[in-house]
């Protein structure tokens, strides 16, 4: 999943663009590390299905599930998806660009390409956000990444006496 941030600024003519863009990207590794710590665990509990629009399991797999794990806690079956995906995060912020990519180790089933008989993507449905959490994160890049540039202005200052 690709999140799009655009930011516009205008301000200090010192601040080089690669500055900028290494402060923005850093601005979004902190904000996957707020996503995978605060609503990644969201993905796995009742409710989930409704809030992001999963695609509906079959009632005969539903069942199925029910009587063999006594649960019907949404992507969770044996418990891998959910422990991998938690337990992993790697981040990578470009330097020379204004992103940031976060990685999540989780079964090679969890990317399966969808198919005529089983319509859903694990991979998508995982890692899926409603427009609160984007703007949340948004709000996380936008806050760090002007904090970086506040902190190099203050460092530039030069005083002559």
């Amino acid at each position: 999943m690709a999140i799009q941030i655009v930011i516009t600024y205008i301000g200090d003519a010192a601040v080089q663009a690669r500055e900028l863009k290494g402060a923005v990207a850093r601005g979004m590794a902190w904000a996957i590390q707020w996503w995978h710590r605060n609503v990644l665990r969201g993905h796995f509990q009742a409710g989930a299905s409704g809030k992001y629009s999963y695609e509906p399991r079959t009632e005969k797999y539903r069942l199925r599930k029910f009587k063999k794990l006594g649960h019907n806690t949404p992507l969770v079956y044996t418990g891998a998806l959910r422990e991998q995906t938690i337990r992993s995060l790697s981040l990578a912020p470009l330097k020379t660009k204004a992103e940031a990519t976060g990685r999540m180790k989780a079964p090679r089933y969890a990317y399966m390409t969808p198919t005529a008989k089983y319509k859903h993507s694990l991979g998508a449905e995982v890692s899926a956000t409603v427009q609160a959490e984007l703007d949340t994160m948004a709000e996380l890049t936008h806050r760090r990444a002007t904090r970086e540039l506040n902190e190099l202005k203050q460092q530039r200052v030069v005083t002559v006496t």
